[in-house]
This record gives C-alpha cells, sequence and structure tokens, in this order.
C-alpha cells in the first residue's frame, strides 16, 4: 500500500494501479473485506485520474456492493457507476461492444436458490432450461439487468451431508 501511495504521490496512477490491485487479491484472499473496501476507492480514485471509463465504471459497481462500507459512500459510486455505464455504451459501437471484457459480478450478488420449472429429466447438454433464480443484490438501490447470464457446476462435498443441505456448494453466475 505504501508503494501504491507513493505513486499517487508521484502524481503516476498507473504505476499505483498495479500495486493497489496486488493489495486488493491479497486482502480478498484473506478475508480482511474492510481494508479491500478502503483500496477499491483508492482503485477508483486512480482509473478517474487516467480516465479509464470501463475500469471506473467496474470499481464503482464493486464499491457500490460493499457492504463494509457507509450507505452514503455506496449510494455515491452507485450513482457514479450508472452514469460512468451510461457514458461507456454511448461511446461504444456496437461492433465494439462484443469485444469488451465481462465483470463476473460475485461480489455484487448472491445466488439464494435456482429452480428448474421443468422436471423433465435428464437435463440433456445445449438443450434449453427454463429455471427460476432467487438473486439478492448487494447495491444500495434496485438495478434493472436485462440479461443474466447462469453457468453452473455440481460440486460434491466429501463430508456426510446434512438432509436440509443442498448439493449445490457453489453456483458461480455472471450478470451481463
Amino acid at each position: 500500500k505504501d508503494l501504491a501511495n507513493f505513486y499517487c504521490a508521484l502524481n503516476e496512477p498507473q504505476k499505483a494501479i498495479v500495486f493497489f490491485l496486488v493489495l486488493l487479491r491479497e486482502l480478498k484472499a484473506e478475508k480482511w473485506n474492510s481494508l479491500a473496501s478502503q483500496t477499491l476507492l483508492e482503485l477508483a480514485n486512480c482509473y478517474k485520474k487516467l480516465n479509464d471509463s470501463l475500469s471506473y465504471t467496474k470499481t464503482c459497481a464493486a464499491i457500490a456492493c460493499s457492504v463494509d462500507l457507509e450507505t452514503l459512500v455506496r449510494t455515491f459510486y452507485f450513482d457514479d457507476f450508472l452514469k460512468s455505464l451510461k457514458s461507456i455504451q454511448k461511446q461504444l459501437t456496437t461492433s465494439d461492444r462484443g469485444n469488451v471484457n465481462y465483470l463476473a459480478l460475485e461480489d455484487h450478488f448472491k445466488l439464494i436458490d435456482v429452480h428448474p420449472l421443468a422436471t423433465t429429466l435428464p437435463i440433456i447438454q445445449d438443450n434449453i432450461l427454463e429455471v427460476e433464480l432467487k438473486i439478492e443484490s448487494n447495491f444500495p438501490r434496485s438495478i434493472l439487468c436485462e440479461r443474466i447470464s447462469l453457468s453452473f457446476e455440481l460440486i460434491t462435498k466429501n463430508i456426510e451431508p446434512h438432509p436440509q443441505s443442498s448439493e449445490f456448494e457453489s453456483l458461480p453466475f455472471s450478470i451481463h
């Protein structure tokens, strides 16, 4: 963090970002969520100085969903996220949109339940399956998703399952 702050003081945010990203990865791995949230604030400042709209937008979204920050801060960055998102969409042509790096939003939403609407078994690869999702958003206000992509994998546990527990330990998904 000291090196990142040093480069910020030298007005070299592009160099500071590298150190903030390493710090953020380590803080998340060690579950230091409050410090990770503070690092996201520093990253957002660096991206804004560099006019890196895409990275700034993604960082604003992460800050808005950080439950360790005050609601006022989260709401400010949520508003900036929506404003920046509209700006990015106007800047991109239709052909560019396919090349945008999407962000997995695992910290932004929590998947509560997946319930298949049709109970036809077996489920065959490449068949269409309609499901009902129950998702909890960490954004400070409601957000409209126009498209959701869901991928999942069955993860079995080596321990004895509890009668009420699910076989699904994790269901990773992304929202575009």
